[in-house]
């Protein structure tokens, strides 16, 4: 099922939960009903204003056989995605508005009676998505009760009453550029030996459409990155070799051990892009702590491949990354922006013949961060034999 179909699925009233509990099968009205919860709700929905994606390739390249048994070909190819589909948090807050607002706290609004507002963001807080005290910034208490710090956001929002809504846009573009290589040759017999070679570089502001809102809503272009699929160098070769061995005998020994073939598929690819995230942390109060999709990313402090130990328990540099500030008291003040870490930053593995591995904890606040979680399958050797009679 698309993620468009999904979207109608979980918004009200299409489906609803209703519980009661403490009750009985013959009397399911004798328990208590749990009251409606109180919190803002998260919703999705689709952009009105749809227009259609499309794709548009194009190419250039030429073929020359070198000889009676070999050829040759290079070609540039390209394609561009517009209007491609992808999901974006429309009720989140530009950075800075929390500090040029205010706001009450607690349980209050703006016009209870006697309230006294208070800044909506301290300067140099970040919010945690819990009920932090006054001493380490959070300005959403009232007297000594403590209240979640990132639900005084919920009175900037631009759709107030809800939190996070996910709205699927057509908005998004991508592009793709490579240089291709093919040669083939052959010889004697069934033997041959074929080789291509891809340098090539795929560019998006949009991951895919369903799991990577953008960071701040109202920055795009600080998400166009390596795509999640980008591999810059991709060699394959396959070759064919007929066994000389017994060929052309035509005996009992010939006719078993003559006609023999051994055949392979060699590849090598640079490594996927991996992109470090982190959670319950919103230093440019952009209230997507939480969201349903959209999230934030670590402050970049150097480059994370450069000097990386490439090992199973720290692959890249850990330390290019801010780990989220402790709280204190005392109050440490943050700088109050997005995280700088842009998109696929990390360089993922190369894959030759040998043990491959395919994923890394990328979340700066669990303990898997920076250590490989998983291997792609082992190589495979495959043995077969073909009678004719």
């Amino acid at each position: 099922m698309g993620f468009a179909e999904q979207i109608i699925g979980v918004n009200p009233p299409y489906q609803e939960n209703f519980t009661i509990p403490n009750t009985r099968l013959d009397n399911p009205a004798g328990g208590s009903a749990n009251p409606p919860s109180a919190a803002a709700s998260t919703i999705r929905g689709m952009d009105t204003n749809w227009k259609t994606p499309y794709m548009q390739h194009w190419s250039l390249d030429v073929q020359h056989q070198l000889s009676s048994t070999m050829v040759f070909s290079v070609g540039y190819y390209g394609s561009k995605g517009t209007h491609l589909v992808g999901v974006t948090e429309i009720n989140d807050l530009p950075p800075g508005l929390a500090l040029r607002s205010l706001c009450a706290p607690g349980n209050n609004t703006t016009t209870t009676p006697g309230v006294t507002l208070v800044p909506c963001q301290t300067p140099g807080y970040a919010f945690r998505n819990s009920a932090t005290t006054a001493a380490q910034g959070n300005t959403n208490v009232v007297g000594t009760t403590l209240f979640t710090d990132n639900a005084i956001l919920d009175q900037l929002r631009p759709y107030r009453g809800y939190r996070s809504i996910t709205m699927l846009q057509p908005r998004y573009n991508s592009n793709y550029h490579s240089l291709q290589l093919y040669t083939q040759k052959r010889f004697s017999g069934a033997s041959q030996l074929s080789a291509s070679y891809t340098w090539s570089k795929n560019l998006t502001d949009s991951q895919n459409d369903r799991s990577n809102a953008p960071q701040n809503t109202f920055d795009i272009p600080s998400e166009y990155s390596r795509a999640a699929l980008d591999r810059r160098h991709v060699f394959s070769m396959n070759y064919i070799y007929e066994l000389p061995f017994f060929k052309d005998r035509h005996d009992a020994a010939g006719k078993v051990l003559g006609g023999w073939q051994a055949s392979g598929i060699i590849t090598y690819n640079t490594g996927l892009p991996f992109t470090i995230t982190t959670s319950s942390y919103d230093a440019a109060g952009l209230g997507n702590n939480p969201a349903a999709i959209a999230g934030n990313r670590p402050n970049i402090l150097c480059d994370p491949n450069a000097s990386a130990p490439h090992t199973l328990q720290q692959w890249f540099n850990k330390a290019c990354f801010q780990t989220n500030p402790g709280l204190g008291p005392p109050f440490v003040p943050v700088a109050n922006i997005p995280g700088t870490a842009g998109r696929g930053v990390v360089q993922g593995f190369n894959i030759l013949n040998h043990t491959n591995f395919r994923t890394i904890g990328t979340n700066v606040t669990l303990g898997t961060y920076g250590t490989v979680t998983a291997v792609r399958d082992p190589r495979t050797i495959q043995l077969g034999a073909k009678f004719i009679f």
